[in-house]
């Protein structure tokens, strides 16, 4: 266990005296326990051992000695990861003083060697000074106190730390001291897409950014029963973001409410900041369907609609154009459309001047709207075959109505037979690339070095996080007829653990799963034939496996679908 001992006098948030030194090597858990004591703060210094995976906490004389009740943090189930330079660690409050302890309550951390290492999921962040709090509130039961010997829920600390090396920090523990005001909201399940909570619909997971006028930037993840609680301590604009949970399903997470939410957090008489109770989100969760295709015109530009619009990101993924663009209106539900305009353009090489139409259907409103739009560019692709040959590259130009233009190289070579995938090894001319495949969720997916055997150089990383999120790829399968039979093979090699998993899917229809959990490149196989009802299209899933405990890591390779007898 660690101890820290709690001030007798009041603490600035800003301020806090560092009270204890943590460091952290391999996962001991021994620690030497100081003598008891009452100062009003005392030090600890940290060393480890790295023989035998432990850290040892030492006690540092208070100099002004002092009266104060103590605390100790309680640490368990410390965990690294050094492919991911990260770090966690359970820790619980238990209160060893003989006088009850009452919320609020806040552990803040700071002053960390090497100045690298940083918490990832703290719920508070002061960007002046590198201090990070983990708020222990919801922590202390219903009656919100620690009574002598009691302990608290226990919070789990995840740090990044580079090269996964030992790190110091300095620790403060505050009690009672209110953080004065929230920002409260609740997050749903919008079923019927109108923006409203109905009756009936539940709650939604994910998490909140809130960023404070002085730069202070707090965290947190949306409870089980759909609601979150950001602290505040400042009057003024503050800026709401909400980010939907990865799902592990074939489909997209879509807001339907205006996010971010501008919020302004006023003073009541006594010039202390009020509470904000109505920073809700709506979510829906839609199945993954064929993206929209680009629309090839002779309509020049300025023919084609086009009301306001924001490009936010855009790339180039495969024979996919994925854009995310903001813009203003009442609903989310405005139309976007794809346009080649005007054919070919004659240069080396061949250009395409592309526009996005929009049609906001007269809004008025000016609520704030943010969607990811993904175009095929298939019959692009197919009219340049047509008139130039099978191998391609077309230079692709597009540009918003505020005449920003965005530049890219849209380059293909059919694939061999019988694979009817293109980049099975994730890699192209030596470079690890993920073009031809649509990815679900950007945080867990990775193009690492160290392929399969005879596969090249790269793989592709997907990791299922504790929420349980799972990384997804998926490739399109095109020209696939109704019972046709496809052999799917690929190479899957797990971290201690993980695994992952390969299988066939459209909107009506998914095969059955094949899967290898082995800490060696192992190769896996299905053959089945394909049911698809009319309108579908074919995917190939990729996905590492699920858990409810601990991330979860498979590498992929080699990855085949041929037409079967």
């Amino acid at each position: 266990m660690w101890k820290l001992y709690r001030s007798s006098r009041r603490v600035s948030a800003r301020a806090l005296a560092p009270i204890a030194v943590v460091a952290f090597l391999g996962c001991g858990d021994d620690t030497s326990r100081p003598d008891p004591g009452s100062p009003s703060e005392a030090l600890f210094d940290a060393t480890l051992d790295p023989g035998r995976s432990t850290f040892v906490l030492q006690r540092v004389p208070d100099p002004d000695g002092g009266n104060g009740a103590f605390l100790e943090l309680v640490g368990s189930n410390l965990t690294s990861d050094p492919s991911t330079e990260s770090v966690s660690l359970d820790v619980a409050l238990r209160n060893s003083s003989r006088e009850t302890l009452s919320g609020p309550a806040q552990v803040w951390l700071t002053r960390f060697s090497p100045a690298g290492a940083a918490p990832s999921n703290a719920d508070l962040q002061e960007a002046d000074d590198a201090s990070f709090g983990f708020d222990y509130t919801p922590f202390l039961g219903d009656d919100q106190v620690l009574t002598p010997n009691e302990t608290s829920g226990a919070k789990t600390w995840s740090f990044h730390v580079p090269g996964a090396a030992p790190f110091s920090f300095a620790a403060s523990a505050v009690f009672g001291q209110s953080l004065a005001a929230y920002i409260e909201g609740q997050v749903w399940s919008d079923l019927d897409d109108d923006g409203i909570r109905d009756t009936g619909e539940p709650p939604f997971g994910g998490s909140i950014t809130a960023s404070a006028p002085d730069g202070t930037v707090s965290n947190q993840r949306v409870r089980e029963d759909g609601r979150y609680r950001v602290p505040v301590r400042t009057v003024g604009l503050h800026t709401v973001s909400y980010q939907p949970p990865e799902v592990d399903c074939l489909c997209d997470v879509r807001v339907t409410t205006p996010n971010p939410l501008q919020v302004i957090i006023t003073a009541d008489q006594t010039g202390s900041p009020q509470s904000y109770p109505g920073a809700d989100f709506g979510a829906r969760v839609t199945p993954w369907a064929e993206p929209p295709r680009i629309v090839l015109t002779d309509l020049p530009p300025d023919q084609i609609q086009q009301d306001p619009f924001r490009f936010q990101e855009i790339a180039l993924r495969g024979d996919l154009l994925v854009m995310t663009v903001g813009f203003g209106g009442c609903t989310i539900d405005h139309e976007f459309r794809l346009y080649m305009s005007g054919g070919f353009r004659e240069s080396n090489p061949v250009q395409a001047r592309l526009v996005l139409g929009h049609d906001a259907h007269d809004e008025k409103c000016d609520a704030w709207f943010v969607r990811t739009l993904s175009f095929d560019l298939t019959p692009l692709r197919r009219a340049y075959e047509a008139q130039y040959g099978r191998a391609g590259l077309v230079a692709l130009r597009i540009v918003d109505p505020a005449g920003q233009e965005h530049s890219f190289r849209y380059s293909w070579t059919p694939p061999v037979e019988p694979n009817l995938i293109e980049n099975g090894s994730f890699e192209r001319d030596g470079q690890p690339t993920l073009e031809g495949w649509q990815v679900q969720n950007q945080a867990l997916t990775q193009l690492v070095a160290g392929g399969a055997p005879e596969a090249g150089r790269f793989a592709l990383r997907l990791e299922a996080d504790w929420a349980p999120t799972t990384g997804v790829v998926r490739a399109l399968l095109p020209a696939v007829r109704n019972g046709e039979v496809l052999r799917v093979s690929a190479w899957i090699r797990a971290e201690s653990g993980g695994g992952g998993a390969i299988y066939l899917a459209s909107q009506s229809w998914q095969s059955a799963p094949v899967f290898s959990d082995a800490q060696e490149w192992t190769q896996v196989a299905l053959t089945t034939p394909v049911s698809l009802a009319r309108g579908d299209s074919l995917w190939l899933v990729v996905s590492s496996l699920p858990t409810e405990v601990q991330p979860r890591v498979g590498y992929f390779d080699r990855i085949r679908v041929e037409r079967g007898e």
